[in-house]
């Protein structure tokens, strides 16, 4: 599994995604990291419906599964917000 260290996503929040726009991990496009966006993917996970959400693909393996409700619950529980 892809593991994301803090500078990882800080590198996401200031060089790849000045605004936010698109950030890894935050399903729910509110422009931050939280437990309703592990809610959200989820909730993807369980309708079936987990395309179109390229925020969603939080480990960037190109599939959107299980593996990133862990990687995005990894990254909140480090503290790393």
């Amino acid at each position: 599994m892809l593991q994301y260290t803090y500078d990882d996503w800080q590198a996401m929040y200031v060089g790849l995604y000045p605004n936010r726009e698109n950030l890894p991990g935050d399903v729910n496009d509110d422009g931050k990291l939280g437990i309703d966006d592990v809610t959200d993917l989820i909730d993807l996970l369980l309708a079936g419906n987990s395309t179109g959400n390229d925020q969603a693909d939080v480990d960037a393996d190109g599939r959107i599964s299980i593996e990133d409700v862990t990687t995005l619950i990894d990254f909140l529980l480090s503290g790393n917000k």
